[in-house]
């Protein structure tokens, strides 16, 4: 008889998962050291308050643990969750708290005075998550930053290495005051080489959850501070789902004007924006046909010889760059239009989104995209004054009379 009234007692028990758990525990550790530093209990209302109101399972799983703590804080947060209490379950939980928090010694009185004085629980005035961007770099990475505001000052600063390739590649959360990260981003804007623009936070909660997403299907395993800000990142307000250029720019206009593609073989002279080049053991046998060709003692008219570094730069092209690395430079092109545009250069933006939705198609041998032809071009050019540049510099092993 006894064994089955065990199991029934199981079986009435609420079970929630490891992440309310977590943060239950979490609010339960912060009262506690508010209690010994001797804080008003008004500051942990405002603590809890954050979490409230998210889920019905995380609401009653507070409500249960706050029982856990007898005292004035406790107790004025639970009468000020059944004064606004509008589910049945939840005001069990809290009633059934409010009952324990009694049999531990705390006065009734005294908490049927809070509950008829208490105000309805309203969501504190908060000031708002921002996010930031810089551009990206020639293999792929670029930083977002997240600022989310703490309450009751304050912020928790998100900060992510990501990479088009390999997700995830580093992440850090960090609590700042408002100065501090003023400071930090003065100080991030002059060591990093590439431009920071403001993003919406939604395209920073986008762009971070993407390559969370990558990362998985890596089989990586992300950094740690990532898991735990997850759960912040996904209260950051949603709705943004893909390149955010196409909010300003109309996508139609710009494929219908040639000008703009022709004029986005331009975009790799703006070292301070789009520093790109292709990796040296990609583009070296490359290097070799075009020195072949500019070294070659067959006598050559300057149109056949043009002709001749045409055709290898054509090859290039469609050895290097296949459908799934075309969509790769395509989104990086997209994402660097939206830099360029919030920099004032809206003409480059352009020219940059030309380039980008020309890839969609395949590489044509009578009209290449001009912004690959000239990264191509560039990349060999440059392996080559590089090389030349070391072996200028290397000492000569041969002794001059």
């Amino acid at each position: 008889m006894g064994k089955r009234k065990e199991k029934k007692r199981k079986a009435k028990g609420l079970s929630y998962s490891d992440e309310t758990l977590q943060a239950v525990q979490t609010i339960i550790e912060r009262i506690g050291l508010y209690e010994r530093q001797g804080e008003d209990p008004q500051r942990s209302f405002e603590f809890v308050s954050q979490f409230l109101g998210k889920s019905d399972e995380l609401d009653a799983a507070i409500a249960e643990g706050l029982a856990r703590i007898p005292s004035r804080a406790t107790g004025m947060i639970l009468i000020q969750m059944k004064t606004s209490c509008r589910s049945k379950p939840l005001l069990k939980a809290i009633k059934k708290s409010l009952y324990r928090l009694k049999q531990k010694g705390l006065s009734v009185e005294d908490m049927k005075e809070r509950e008829r004085r208490a105000p309805v629980i309203r969501p504190l005035p908060r000031s708002q998550p921002k996010g930031f961007m810089s551009g990206i770099d020639y293999v792929g990475n670029r930083l977002i930053v997240l600022t989310l505001p703490r309450i009751p000052r304050g912020l928790n600063s998100l900060e992510a290495l990501v990479s088009d390739i390999e997700g995830l590649v580093n992440f850090h959360r960090n609590e700042m005051t408002r100065k501090t990260f003023t400071t930090f981003l003065g100080n991030l804007r002059e060591r990093v080489r590439l431009p920071i623009v403001e993003i919406p936070p939604a395209y920073g909660r986008f762009l971070l959850e993407e390559a969370y997403a990558l990362t998985e299907k890596m089989e990586k395993i992300p950094p740690q501070d990532f898991l735990t800000a997850k759960r912040e990142i996904s209260d950051i307000e949603d709705g943004i789902h893909g390149p955010l250029i196409y909010q300003f720019l109309d996508q139609d206009e710009i494929k219908g004007n040639d000008r703009f593609l022709a004029d986005s073989k331009n975009l790799l002279a703006m070292e301070d924006v789009i520093n790109w080049v292709l990796e040296p053991e990609e583009i070296e046998p490359y290097v070799r046909a075009v020195r072949e060709a500019e070294e070659s003692r067959i006598a050559l008219n300057p149109k056949q010889k043009e002709e001749w570094l045409r055709g290898i730069y054509q090859r290039a092209l469609g050895e290097l760059f296949p459908a799934e690395r075309r969509l790769l430079y395509k989104r990086r092109l997209e994402e660097m239009a939206y830099i360029l545009f919030k920099l004032g250069r809206s003409d480059e933006a352009r020219c940059c989104l030309a380039a980008a939705l020309d890839l969609e198609k395949e590489i044509s041998s009578f009209r290449p995209n001009p912004f690959l032809l000239q990264l191509v071009i560039t990349s060999i050019y440059r392996f080559m004054a590089e090389k030349h540049e070391k072996a200028e510099a290397k000492p000569s092993l041969i002794i001059r009379p």
